[in-house]
């Protein structure tokens, strides 16, 4: 679970993608930030099967590197990776790691949407 050396939120990965329109890169970054902690939440109540575990960690994973989230993207890939079997010590373990990582990705996105506003 090494998450050294990226980020909690790429820019340049939403410039490359949506090109340097600032109301277009807000409007996905205001939706990843709804998006996302409701996906970490559903992992991290439990009760899910491997299968609707590795389904909605896939799902994080997509979402996440759409927004440019390159730590939870990463902690979502590994955890689907590793719900190809049983709820393992190391997924209960990745599952804990994403509120922390959401929570970081949520405060780089305020402070790149102050830096940032869309001009009326």
């Amino acid at each position: 679970m090494i998450t050294q050396g990226l980020r909690a939120y790429n820019p340049e990965q939403l410039v490359e993608l949506l090109g340097d329109s600032n109301e277009a890169i807000n409007e996905v970054l205001k939706i990843a930030s709804d998006v996302l902690p409701r996906a970490a939440k559903r992992l991290c109540e439990g009760g899910l099967s491997t299968k609707e575990g590795r389904s909605v960690a896939h799902q994080l994973k997509g979402a996440a590197l759409t927004a440019g989230a390159e730590e939870l993207a990463h902690l979502a890939a590994e955890l689907e990776f590793e719900l190809n079997g049983d709820w393992t010590p190391r997924a209960r373990t990745l599952v804990t790691s994403l509120p922390p990582a959401v929570r970081r990705f949520i405060a780089s996105v305020a402070a790149y949407l102050h830096d940032h506003p869309v001009q009326a």
